[in-house]
């Protein structure tokens, strides 16, 4: 009965009473000191892992940016190259580039007049 009393249930009912400012402010103070003891538990962890996890995508951006960058300049060499061998072998045999070229217009005119 003590334990009822102390607790604010009424007697005659047996329901609880309302909460009070008092008890909010007690809940609010007990929620904070939880509240505390969980972010000097686990914050450092947290924050570590944050750290560890924020440089390790740095690292893999600037891996990607790396191999992104060398694929591009062996994607332009080669094609520097191949401008350059196909303007040589126009230059060294310009009457079978010539030929070439008609052959290769009159076979796209051929296929496109057959739509």
């Amino acid at each position: 009965m003590a334990q009822a009393i102390a607790e604010g249930t009424d007697l005659t009912t047996g329901k609880r009473a309302p909460p009070t400012a008092k008890d909010a402010d007690d809940a609010i103070a007990a929620l904070t000191k939880r509240f505390d003891e969980f972010t000097s538990q686990f914050g450092p962890a947290v924050q570590e892992w944050s750290r560890s996890a924020r440089d390790t995508y740095a690292d893999q951006t600037r891996a990607f940016q790396n191999a992104a960058s060398e694929g591009y300049d062996a994607v332009r060499r080669t094609g520097r190259r191949q401008a350059e061998n196909v303007s040589s072998q126009i230059e060294h045999n310009p009457f079978t580039s010539v030929l070439a070229a008609v052959a290769i217009g009159f076979t796209f005119g051929f296929i496109i007049g057959r739509l």
